[in-house]
């Protein structure tokens, strides 16, 4: 999904990230060439899971969803952001 997104969005300036939360550096690794994610990847700092943040360009949170992405969530909250 998020790849997804990232690919469909980012010629408009959305820059999705993700967050790894549990596994270590080489296992993290592993799931990003797995899947074969091509979007930024960190590690830690979420409170639920999924957790997902919509942040805009200047560094704000706008919006903020906990819980299973699907494309009518990114809709709503990506959509208006644009």
């Amino acid at each position: 999904m998020l790849e997804r997104l990232w690919r469909t969005y980012r010629e408009r300036g959305v820059v999705v990230v993700g967050v790894d939360i549990q596994d270590t550096d080489e296992a993290g690794r592993k799931f990003i060439r797995e899947f074969g994610l091509t979007f930024p990847n960190a590690r830690d700092g979420v409170y639920g899971v999924p957790e997902t943040f919509f942040v805009a360009r200047d560094g704000t949170i706008r919006a903020k969803h906990v819980g299973a992405l699907s494309d009518t969530v990114i809709r709503a909250k990506l959509d208006p952001l644009l």
